[in-house]
């Protein structure tokens, strides 16, 4: 094997030598450049998140006045029952249409809650409606059930007359007089409708 020259070997000893001083830079400040890239990008995201965080909180006062706005304007306000449960929802429902027939006028014969599919998509709330009323009275139910809220509806609607009673003699006590019987005038329309409201909670369990 033929010797190296001095070129030759001075050359293989700075090869040596610089491979060496790589793998000590790798080894010693590799480590810790990459963690300081890692820290640098860390700091940039939580100087980005910070400036993000200032800006939300600078605008937090307009952004609650601009929420309450929103809510005061919400078209679906009002339209809805109170109660989330079916059973609270239809006692809710019939307390409803006591207090417009007591309104309108009429007589209330019997309500029966409807029940509805557990498929259905939103939360129905239905009853089943008898009473007994005069074409004017019947006029102010259906529009007083139309126009007042939450929103109902009324379907299936079947309207007889009950000429068959059209009076009936009731013996009628007050406090401290004797009963007195009087001829009471029994409606002329027997009025039968399913009514419909809903929940704004959604499907309920």
């Amino acid at each position: 094997m033929r010797p190296l020259s001095k070129v030759q070997s001075r050359m293989l000893a700075l090869g040596i030598l610089g491979i060496v001083l790589l793998l000590l830079f790798n080894l010693l400040f590799g480590p810790l450049i990459t963690r300081y890239l890692e820290n640098r990008d860390q700091v940039n995201r939580l100087e980005h998140q910070l400036e993000v965080y200032q800006r939300v909180a600078a605008n937090l006062d307009e952004n609650k006045r601009k929420l309450a706005q929103m809510q005061a304007n919400d078209p679906s306000q009002g339209m809805y029952l109170t109660e989330a449960r079916p059973s609270l929802a239809a006692a809710e429902l019939q307390q409803i249409l006591t207090r417009i027939i007591s309104t309108s006028g009429g007589q209330l014969v019997s309500t029966q809650i409807i029940d509805q599919p557990p498929e259905q998509t939103i939360s129905a709330i239905a009853v089943n409606v008898r009473l007994r009323c005069e074409v004017d009275e019947l006029v102010q139910l259906l529009y007083a059930l139309e126009s007042s809220p939450p929103l109902l509806f009324t379907e299936n609607l079947l309207i007889a007359a009950s000429s068959r009673v059209p009076a009936r003699t009731v013996q009628v006590r007050t406090r401290g007089r004797a009963p007195v019987r009087r001829t009471v005038r029994m409606p002329s329309l027997d009025v039968r409708f399913d009514l419909i409201a809903y929940t704004e909670k959604g499907v309920i369990p």
